[in-house]
């Protein structure tokens, strides 16, 4: 399917890219992905991801998100 091969590229540049502005700019474009379709990945990237850079930004993309599972994400982690 394209937009899973999508979701793989934009993946791979976060966990695998040295440049810290290459990975930014990958998970701002996980956020943009119609359908919510990089909510998934983003919540998962903002929980575990090795680089905090990485997880800050997932989180901003998450809060820019529309999505009612990224809303219940944050949600979840302010409340903890």
């Amino acid at each position: 399917r394209p937009a899973d091969e999508v979701l793989a590229t934009i993946s791979a540049a976060i966990d695998q890219d040295a440049d810290r502005q290459v990975r930014r700019q990958a998970v701002a474009a996980l956020g943009r992905l119609g359908n919510g379709g990089g909510v998934t990945r983003l919540m998962e990237l903002a929980r575990t991801h090795k680089d905090a850079e990485v997880r800050r930004q997932a989180m901003v993309a998450l809060g820019q998100s529309r999505d009612p599972r990224a809303t219940q994400f944050l949600a979840d982690i302010l409340t903890k």
